[in-house]
């Protein structure tokens, strides 16, 4: 049994009773983590997943030797000093390019992860739609029936749905329905491997339509992604 440390003073107090359960959870904190090498097309992923999830990020602007596959000591040290449960890590080699780990913890200690190759990247500053405001929650759309069916497919959607939750709501209005995020499942190879995954943004824009409900019309915002599975 762990003992719970004591806190010296008024703001470490704060800081363990922020840490305690609690009946409704606060919104999960996510790390996004540079590699010691990366490559402008995980800068740019990274860049652009961070702004999507702020205000409930914490962005790493400089290289750490970094292999949660290999060595899960690194990622749960930063876990629990920054008391996050939800992470990105980006890295690029000649062996593993333009490489994407997206992963949850539990308890500081490693859950889940899936590695991902990012094969194309159109990073937001290219589209010339307005972003959406921060904070805002997406609508999250997942087509095509190997999210339910393709076991590394069914974890990817589980640790996005996380990534891009953000605090609990009892309603949804669409005024604040700013953007929604589809993430498509491309056929799978000759050999059934995991086909592209084809992750996109858009803004949407309320018009009139003569009736009660509004039309939507969306605007792609980026970032867009094409992803390929690469281990989980």
């Amino acid at each position: 049994m762990l003992l719970k440390p004591k806190a010296k003073n008024a703001r470490a107090k704060r800081f363990l009773v922020n840490r305690d359960p609690k009946i409704v959870e606060n919104s999960k904190t996510a790390l996004f983590v540079r590699g010691s090498t990366t490559s402008q097309v995980i800068l740019d992923t990274l860049k652009d997943l961070y702004s999507l999830r702020k205000p409930d990020a914490i962005n790493f602007t400089k290289k750490n030797e970094i292999h949660p596959f290999d060595d899960e000591t690194s990622i749960e040290f930063f876990a629990r000093k920054n008391d996050s449960s939800l992470f990105a890590v980006g890295m690029h080699s000649k062996k593993r390019p333009h490489n994407l780990i997206l992963g949850r913890t539990f308890n500081y200690s490693i859950l889940d992860m899936v590695e991902l190759g990012v094969e194309h990247c159109t990073p937001m500053q290219q589209f010339k739609s307005q972003a959406c405001a921060i904070g805002m929650k997406p609508l999250m759309i997942f087509n095509g029936e190997a999210f339910n069916q393709n076991e590394a497919l069914v974890r990817l959607k589980s640790i996005l749905l996380d990534l891009f939750r953000g605090e609990a709501a009892d309603k949804v209005s669409l005024k604040g329905l700013e953007y929604v995020i589809t993430v498509t499942a491309g056929p799978a190879g000759a050999n059934g491997e995991t086909g592209l995954v084809f992750f996109r943004t858009y803004t949407t824009a309320l018009k009139k339509s003569g009736t009660r409900q509004p039309r939507v019309e969306l605007e792609e915002m980026g970032p867009s992604l094409d992803l390929r599975v690469r281990r989980v």
